[in-house]
């Protein structure tokens, strides 16, 4: 649509019946000929007025036009009805993510002990300090575990809600308005109702639902910076510098990432040299040496290029330089999460597609893709996460649980537009892809992660459960240097110095706070007698409800 300076001025239809228009037309002044019927009036004048007067008349008046450019300014800002649907959709999205973490928080249901960490994280950052996070151990500055500088845009929001659960609504939000660009980029290539029905498809994905269930990780912020990135790319045509940006960003929410913004890199001089050959076609034979060369001289092969340059160093630097000066041991702490024995004795090829829950993995991408969109180009943008997940040796890398796909979705899912798009002129092959997507990311989202909205008995704690808790948390009370159970972690950072027990080795802490499943409670001991073993002193319990304990320090 173009802007309204873009359109000349025009004459509408109701100007050209006035007086005015009229004498314009015929180069009568609007009162001559009354003054010739009257009689002893001037003789009509039929010259044309001179150049001066002319520049005189436009000083003292409004050029035409301008009105009519301030109304059409003022028309192109009502909301586009196309693009408030696909906010409404992403918002009702929004809303059931939020539902289903207001129902983990409320349950204290804890996958892991990331939300504490993160939590700890954003309120050390809110509070202007180095993210020290004692759950990782004591001391622990958490720059040295991951490389995710960009978390600290969480501080001020942690700052201003101070909550575990602010975490999880901040990656909630942001899950869904990642769906805004690519049912804008759907909706421009496959018309209003498919591009709603992919944006649906999207925002109900096994992957997104999975993040949202493993509560927050640094990732919410790289789905709607791909998203963003991959949608505004295509959409300009590769003009777009905020998608470079976008996409150039990704090196500051974790390490690995710097592989994907160089895959990214590569795919765009792949696409360039795609259509330097011949227009539209990916076929790897049609290119030639000649037609490369000709490709890197182009201002998008450049930026490819870059852009890939870009992202190789950052990963490199993070890994080799950045994380091992600030880790306490002076390396990369997950190293060991590649075992090159286990390489060898196997062979790569074989870690990369057994066990079978890889394939599992894979078959659930192609399917989000829509199955057409696995010959995009933009699906290669998955293989560095692919590569790094499916070599590790830890088991849940490997799986489509957890929030280790989040990132592929909107790569899956841009892949699936693009595909169709080219393949337009096939009756009915959109429609098929776009359902295909949607039936497997719903059955396989609704399975395992959605039904729990309607069946909450077998992940919810008793009413009387979550009191004990909630009277756990209470009792523990606000500045003290508490040991905590996983369960209790996030609820207790607010206000809290927090340790966890399994981390805790060494700490000076006053308080210890457990709930049934934790390891001083599994050890069958009692929290004070277990708290005097591992921290010295006299201890005794002030609480004890449903098998959550607290401990306090008497001497």
């Amino acid at each position: 649509m173009s802007s309204p300076e873009d359109s000349p001025p025009s004459t509408s239809a109701s100007d050209a019946g006035t007086p005015s228009a009229k004498a314009s037309a015929t180069g009568t002044a609007p009162n001559a000929s009354l003054a010739n019927a009257e009689g002893g009036g001037e003789r009509e004048r039929t010259d044309t007025p001179s150049a001066d007067e002319g520049a005189g008349h436009d000083e003292r008046t409004p050029k035409p036009g301008r009105s009519r450019r301030l109304l059409r300014r003022l028309r192109g800002l009502r909301p586009d009805p196309r693009s408030l649907a696909h906010w409404i959709i992403a918002a009702v999205a929004a809303g059931a993510y939020i539902a289903y973490s207001a129902f983990q928080w409320r349950d204290f249901a804890v996958p892991s002990w990331d939300l504490g960490i993160f939590s700890e994280l954003a309120k050390q950052y809110g509070g202007l300090h180095a993210p020290t996070v004692d759950i990782k151990g004591p001391g622990f500055n958490l720059l040295g575990d991951h490389f995710h500088p960009l978390l600290v845009l969480l501080g001020p929001v942690y700052w201003l809600f101070p909550s575990g659960l602010t975490l999880l609504v901040v990656q909630d939000l942001l899950f869904a308005a990642s769906a805004v660009p690519i049912m804008r980029l759907a909706s421009a290539r496959l018309g209003d109702h498919l591009g709603a029905a992919v944006g649906v498809s999207y925002l109900m994905s096994w992957g997104l639902w999975s993040a949202v269930e493993s509560q927050f990780h640094e990732i919410a912020f790289a789905v709607p910076l791909i998203s963003y990135s991959l949608c505004s790319w295509i959409e300009s045509e590769g003009r777009s510098r905020s998608a470079i940006v976008s996409m150039a960003a990704l090196v500051f929410v974790k390490e690995d990432l710097g592989l994907t913004v160089a895959a990214f890199g590569l795919v765009v001089i792949w696409i360039e040299w795609g259509r330097t050959t011949r227009e539209g076609d990916f076929d790897l034979y049609v290119r030639s040496l000649t037609s490369l060369m000709a490709t890197l001289r182009s201002r998008t092969a450049r930026i490819g290029a870059g852009l890939a340059a870009w992202g190789i160093l950052w990963t490199l630097l993070a890994i080799t330089v950045i994380l091992p000066a600030i880790h306490p041991g002076g390396t990369w702490e997950y190293t060991d999460r590649l075992s090159q024995t286990d390489t060898m004795t196997t062979g790569p090829f074989t870690r990369l597609i057994f066990p079978t829950v890889k394939l599992q993995t894979l078959g659930l991408l192609a399917l989000a893709a829509g199955v057409i969109g696995a010959v995009s180009p933009y699906m290669w943008i998955m293989v560095p996460t692919l590569a790094w997940r499916f070599l590790g040796n830890v088991d849940f890398y490997w799986g489509w649980h957890w929030h280790y796909s989040a990132i592929l979705v909107p790569m899956a899912v841009v892949a699936l537009v693009d595909s169709a798009h080219k393949r337009r002129r096939i009756r009915g092959a959109a429609a098929l892809a776009v359902a295909v997507s949607l039936c497997s990311n719903l059955a396989v989202a609704w399975t395992s992660t959605i039904d729990q909205f309607f069946d909450r008995q077998p992940h919810a704690l008793t009413a009387r459960q979550r009191t004990a808790a909630e009277g756990a948390v209470a009792i523990a009370g606000s500045g003290h240097r508490v040991v905590a159970s996983l369960r209790l972690l996030a609820y207790l950072v607010p206000d809290n110095r927090v340790f966890w027990e399994g981390t805790a080795k060494g700490a000076d802490v006053d308080v210890v706070a457990v709930d049934p499943a934790s390891a001083a409670s599994s050890s069958g001991e009692a929290a004070d007698k277990w708290a005097e073993e591992r921290f010295g002193g006299r201890w005794r319990i002030v609480y004890l409800k449903e098998g959550y304990q607290v401990a306090v320090r008497i001497e």
